[in-house]
């Protein structure tokens, strides 16, 4: 004779404990955006060494670029959803709080990394600015920049601003203005030197006027 395996049922949440169950996912699928930031931007107090301090800086320092493209990610999709049915410009960019010209150019990095793939996420500076300065490049200066070491996390306004001006062509003068810019350094040199032979005939004097205190 076989006997029937007596099987037991499977562990079940009661209803009230299984409310408790979803109540406790749903609050935890919901964003507490304000909590969340201030825990984000919480201060360590117990760093001691320099290292730590370093290290700490360095996270949220590199935060800001994952941020800045972030929401250069989220303009770029959001104009392309909402764009057409002119949802975009009045209902996302009128309510951010930067510029339309900023969310632009916010834009244009995220989509120069995603579509356009002329830099690397890797080789943003940390500064939206600064990486906005980049993307605009044509390719062969972007090239350049790249070589010079622009292109890095670590790369600082005024080493952007300085490649830049670089770029500029110098500008050839008429033979009129190269003229004109001759004299007046000519004009500059003249008056420096009337001033140096001014002091030298005050010296002269002053030497003289030893000279004859001694003969006395």
């Amino acid at each position: 004779m076989t006997g029937k395996t007596s099987l037991k049922p499977a562990f079940k949440l009661g209803s009230s404990s299984m409310k408790k169950k979803m109540d406790a996912v749903d609050q935890a699928s919901i964003p507490d955006t304000g909590r969340s930031s201030a825990i984000a931007n919480t201060v360590l107090s117990n760093l001691q060494t320099p290292e730590q301090y370093v290290r700490e800086i360095n996270k949220l320092w590199a935060e800001a670029t994952e941020k800045f493209l972030a929401i250069g990610r989220y303009l770029v999709e959001a104009s392309e959803k909402l764009e057409k049915r002119g949802d975009y410009k009045e209902k996302v960019l009128s309510k951010l709080p930067f510029s339309k010209n900023t969310a632009n150019q916010l834009r244009a990095i995220a989509y120069a990394v995603d579509r356009d793939q002329v830099l690397g996420v890797d080789e943003l500076p940390r500064s939206w600015t600064n990486a906005y300065r980049l993307v605009r490049l044509p390719q062969e200066h972007l090239d350049l920049a790249r070589q010079k070491g622009l292109t890095a996390p670590t790369a600082t306004r005024a080493e952007i601003e300085e490649f830049l001006e670089s770029l500029k062509p110098v500008q050839e003068l008429t033979p009129e203005e190269e003229r004109r810019q001759i004299m007046e350094k000519i004009a500059k040199r003249e008056k420096e030197i009337e001033e140096l032979r001014e002091k030298l005939r005050h010296a002269s004097a002053i030497e003289g006027e030893f000279t004859s205190g001694d003969d006395d």
